[in-house]
């Protein structure tokens, strides 16, 4: 038996385990911290949703997943600030 085994970063192998649980869309705000997520995500078959603010990712990935009965994944950077 050959098998050969991928070396991913931790972005890809995240996208990767989205792709295997049926995720079609994650919505989101793009940040410094988590551009690596976003790279590997434009590389998938999971359509990315740019908003302009998260508390609207998180609505949407919410109203898509009981619209749809599927997963709703929101994605986005906090700081915090003492």
């Amino acid at each position: 038996m050959n098998t050969t085994h991928q070396k991913l970063n931790c972005s890809q192998a995240i996208v990767k385990i989205l792709e295997n649980m049926g995720v079609t869309h994650v919505f989101g705000v793009p940040g410094a911290k988590i551009d690596s997520l976003f790279i590997a995500l434009k590389h998938s078959k999971i359509k990315l949703v740019l908003v302009r603010h998260e508390q609207n990712a998180a609505f949407m990935a919410a109203a898509f997943g009981r619209i749809t009965g599927t997963i709703g994944v929101c994605c986005n950077i906090w700081s915090w600030s003492n």
